[in-house]
Order: C-alpha cells, then sequence, then structure tokens
C-alpha cells in the first residue's frame, strides 16, 4: 500500500513519465543480474523507468530508474569495479542521477530489499533506504521544486537517508536494533580490516536513536575510518554525552577521528566540552593542535552535520 501510495503521488507530479517493461526484458535483467524484490519489478511495469530526469512545472525528481537495458550495461560495466568494493551482500544497481551515483537494491543476506547508495565520491555501501518505498517517498518530497530551496536535493548523496534515523520509528526500532547487534557481532569477531570497517560502519547506522551511547565504543577503534564514523552519527543526532570518549580520540587516536572528535567538541559547546577543549589546548602541538584551533575558529561557521 505504500509503495501504490507513493507511486500515485509520483504519477500525479510528473505524470507517466517513463517507458514501458515487458516481462522479457525484465527477466533478462534478473538473469544478468539477480534475482530482484517484487517492488521493483512492479516499478518497472507500472512505467517508472526512463532515460531522462522527470520534469515539469519547474520541479524535478533527483534521480531516474535505468531502463533494463542500461541497468544491464552498468551493471557489468561495474563488475570489476564493485568486486573491490567490500560489501555486505550482492547489490544491483537500478536507479542514476545522471551524476556518477547510484542507488541499488541489496538482494540477499540479511539487508535484502533494503538500498545502498554508491557516491562516487565516498563509496561506502553502507544501508540508506528500507524499502523502495522510503526512497521514493524521500526522492518526491526532496526534489527541487517541491520543497524549500535549503532542503531540495540536488544529487543522490543529498537525498535524506532513512538511516542513520533522526527519531526513532516504533515499526523499525526492533528489526534496526536486531540488525545492528548482528553487524556489530561481525565487527567484533572480524579478521578482514574492510569487511571489519563496514560492518562497524553498518552497525553505526543502524543503531536505533534510543541506543545512541552504544556507538561511543566505536570512538576507541584504531582504524582510521570507524571514530569517524562514529562521529559523524554523533553529530547527525546532536549527542553530547561520552565527552570522556570524544576527548580521549582528539588526544590518542588517528587522523580522520581525531578532527572529527575536536569538531563535535567545538559544536557541543556546554561547559564540559569547553572545559575538554581547554584540557587538549594544554597537551597537544603539531597537526592536533593546528587542527583543533582550526575548529575553535570556525565555531561559529560549522556547516550542518551530514552523514556519512
Amino acid at each position: 500500500m505504500e509503495l501504490e501510495d507513493v507511486l500515485t503521488r509520483m504519477e500525479n507530479t510528473f505524470g507517466d513519465y517513463g517507458v514501458p517493461t515487458n516481462e522479457g526484458d525484465l527477466l533478462r535483467l534478473q538473469e544478468a543480474t539477480a534475482p530482484l524484490p517484487e517492488s521493483i519489478l512492479e516499478l518497472y511495469r507500472k512505467r517508472n523507468a526512463s532515460t531522462k530526469l522527470a520534469r515539469i512545472s519547474g520541479s524535478q525528481l533527483t534521480a531516474r530508474l535505468m531502463p533494463t537495458g542500461e541497468a544491464i550495461q552498468f551493471n557489468k560495466r561495474t563488475a570489476e569495479f564493485s568486486q573491490h568494493l567490500p560489501k555486505v551482500a550482492n547489490v544491483v544497481w537500478l536507479w542514476t542521477d545522471d551524476n556518477s551515483n547510484y542507488v541499488g537494491a541489496y538482494t540477499d543476506g540479511r539487508l535484502s530489499g533494503w538500498l545502498t547508495l554508491l557516491d562516487h565520491e565516498k563509496p561506502v555501501l553502507v544501508p540508506a533506504f528500507r524499502s523502495v518505498a522510503g526512497f521514493l517517498t524521500r526522492l518526491l518530497k526532496f526534489a527541487p521544486g517541491r520543497s524549500a530551496e535549503y532542503e531540495a536535493a540536488c544529487d543522490l548523496p543529498t537525498v535524506p537517508r532513512e538511516v542513520p534515523a533522526i527519531e526513532d520509528d516504533p515499526r523499525y526500532m526492533a528489526s534496526d536494533r536486531s540488525l545492528a547487534t548482528a553487524f556489530r557481532e561481525e565487527y567484533l569477531n572480524g579478521n578482514d580490516v574492510e569487511k571489519r570497517r563496514l560492518s562497524a560502519m553498518c552497525a553505526i547506522c543502524l543503531t536505533p536513536v534510543a541506543d545512541t551511547s552504544l556507538v561511543l565504543e566505536f570512538l576507541r577503534d584504531r582504524d582510521m575510518w570507524i571514530p569517524e564514523t562514529a562521529v559523524s552519527l554523533l553529530e547527525l543526532r546532536n549527542f553530547r554525552e561520552g565527552i570522556p570518549y570524544l576527548e580521549a580520540l582528539a588526544r590518542d587516536g588517528t587522523a580522520n577521528g581525531d578532527s572529527a572528535a575536536m569538531r563535535l567538541l567545538v559544536r557541543i559547546g556546554t561547559r564540559p566540552s569547553q572545559m575538554a577543549i581547554s584540557r587538549l589546548k594544554n597537551c597537544l602541538d603539531g597537526r592536533k593542535l593546528a587542527s583543533l584551533e582550526m575548529w575553535t575558529e570556525f565555531r561559529s561557521r560549522l556547516q550542518p552535520p551530514r552523514w556519512p
């Protein structure tokens, strides 16, 4: 019902902008990639694939569902590149913003049916949308010309994701918590560096808001990227606890994570965070001290937090 509702709203706004897809084309797409969720097959059957971004009356969709032939060719071209990216499941790429960013569907594993984003500037394949309906709802809501200018998405990386959640939805808390726990276990028990890192990032972004304090454990990791990702979540949720963890990361952490911790301490702006900054100024030197001074100077000009 949710998918039918959003498809109706999209059709009411943009009309029948797609091209027809027959069952033979859908079969060839799945033979070339993987069996697809019924929700995606329904999109193709309802004329939602298009070679151009949908536009009407000053509004446009930020992404388009690729026709089956284009999707087959793109997935073939990216197969060699994709095999070197750590991922938690098989992904079939189906949407593009015509700006080298793509959204694909997990077709197996515990995230089957979820969607992920391939950002050409930061290709980290963490879950982004729980379902096709969730993705299309946000694509329509934040389409330029339909939302406030400061909210409008100009490409796929700027379409607000369903996860990490900013507010807990009771419908998803239990399942998100279960997924986060499973990925946390993979992270704790993994040996492969890149797979372990991706498991940590999946656990971080799937952690319910009520469980945000659990993310603090990732600030202690010596990896270059995991603590930075954890800080991004804390920043996105305006989480003001864990100042001792942030101070330790800023003081002892590796590049990326230490600077992100300093930025968040500056952003928090409470008495405890200011005291932590003062202590850091007294013990840091070199690159770390320069980074802290930069964030302190930028205090009033910090950009809104974003994920990832």
